[in-house]
């Protein structure tokens, strides 16, 4: 695939985000508040407000040559991006693991010595 591609699809999941967002504000709105509006139609007014949303914000951002520009950079730069291997993310989440729990395990001897003199200091 192309960047214009790759831009066209990232640009489609901000419209689809605010197109989620709209949806659920008005969904929301609309229950709180016990309206129905357009109760008649097929589509309700979460749906086409969400979907009106949606599509304004992809036509604007797809049109503003600043965004395109950034989007098309990012994607750019992404491209160049060296992702690590399944192993090396596994080390790393295990090292990881292992220096919270020492760190928990230092927190906790800490607690318990300050605690305790505290205590001892109070009574």
């Amino acid at each position: 695939m192309d960047q214009k591609k790759w831009v066209d699809i990232s640009l489609g999941l901000a419209g689809l985000a605010v197109f989620w967002i709209i949806f659920n504000t008005i969904n929301t709105l609309v229950s709180v508040f016990n309206v129905n509006l357009l109760s008649n139609s097929p589509v309700g007014v979460d749906v086409l407000g969400g979907l009106l949303a949606g599509v304004v914000v992809f036509v604007v951002l797809r049109k503003n040559a600043k965004v395109f520009l950034f989007t098309e950079e990012v994607i750019n730069e992404l491209s160049k991006v060296t992702w690590p291997v399944r192993k090396e993310t596994f080390v790393s989440g295990a090292v990881v693991l292992v220096m919270v729990g020492i760190a928990s395990l230092i927190m906790s001897l800490f607690d318990s010595v300050w605690g305790s003199l505290a205590q001892k200091i109070l009574n």
